[in-house]
């Protein structure tokens, strides 16, 4: 939790120094770049749901745009899932950390619409890596390991000027290796097949265009 008080005290920080600075006339010009921090919570889906459950989710992107409506996006979203229950109440796993890295397109959907209005909508789309790192517990042991992801996500902003208000969701489909995954459970005959990883972070952030 010490992490979440940092990244809110940091967010305010930014915020309060930004906020109400004027856009420039020229921000939407091809080659502008925007940077942007999130905070929110991760949750587990899938087969990850049954190891584990929702936790806080930090993450961070760059975006360079080479369009007025397109911009090569990078992204960076760290999950700290909880200790998840079984039917009776008792712990079933340790928890799990994730980080994901992505890189891909972004689409600004506001652009061909009214330039005055405040409202800002924008899709992605990106491949990357996930890395899953769990402690040892009593499904299984320590386990590390990396696996190719692909991501997708949505954001509906606020523009202040500067600086944009957002809320956002991303999806992130980890193609785990079954095998590693097997090595790191006790019993695997007892614990359902984990061949759909997924982890959906919900959050909500700032965007500064510099």
């Amino acid at each position: 939790m010490s992490r979440a008080r940092v990244s809110v005290g940091a967010t305010g920080a930014l915020l309060a120094i930004l906020v109400g600075a004027p856009l420039p006339a020229d921000a939407q010009e091809v080659g502008r770049v925007t940077i942007e921090g999130r905070g929110g919570l991760s949750f587990p889906a899938g087969d990850l749901a049954k190891l584990s459950d929702l936790g806080p989710a930090f993450g961070g992107g760059l975006a360079i745009w080479f369009h007025p409506n397109f911009a090569l996006k990078g992204d960076v979203d760290v999950g700290i899932l909880d200790r998840a229950e079984d039917e009776t109440g008792e712990f079933r796993t340790a928890s799990m950390d994730l980080l994901h890295l992505s890189g891909g397109f972004e689409v600004a959907f506001d652009r061909w619409g009214d330039q005055s209005q405040p409202l800002d909508f924008r899709l992605n789309v990106a491949a990357g890596s996930t890395n899953l790192n769990a402690d040892e517990s009593e499904l299984g042991a320590e386990f590390e390991q990396s696996s190719f992801t692909l991501s997708g996500g949505v954001t509906i902003g606020y523009d202040l000027g500067r600086v944009t208000l957002f809320a956002s969701g991303r999806f992130y489909w980890i193609l785990v290796d079954e095998e590693d995954l097997d090595a790191f459970l006790v019993n695997p005959t007892l614990t359902p097949a984990l061949d759909a990883v997924f982890s959906v972070p919900v959050a909500a952030g700032l965007r500064v265009s510099l």
